[in-house]
């Protein structure tokens, strides 16, 4: 299992997950690199992904008001 996904089963609720399901998302994981300012999802957009931060944050906007902001510990920072 990829490093990345092994930092998961410490976390709910992918430790509630057997080996078969962590097999299916490490064969669909993908580790992209997104410039900074990039939209990784518009507004009002039904979510496919699962997105999990490596390096750098994520700042959530609602009509380019930051209402949350994510960084690399899966941690709020407001």
């Amino acid at each position: 299992m990829i490093a990345l996904l092994e930092s998961l089963t410490k976390h709910a609720p992918f430790s509630y997950l057997n080996e078969n399901a962590f097999l299916e998302i490490e064969n669909s994981a993908q580790i992209a690199y997104y410039p900074k300012s990039t939209v990784l999802i518009p507004q009002d957009t039904l979510l496919k992904s699962l997105y999990y931060i490596i390096k750098g944050r994520v700042e959530c906007l609602k009509e380019e008001e930051i209402i949350d902001v994510f960084d690399n510990n899966q941690e709020k920072l407001n």
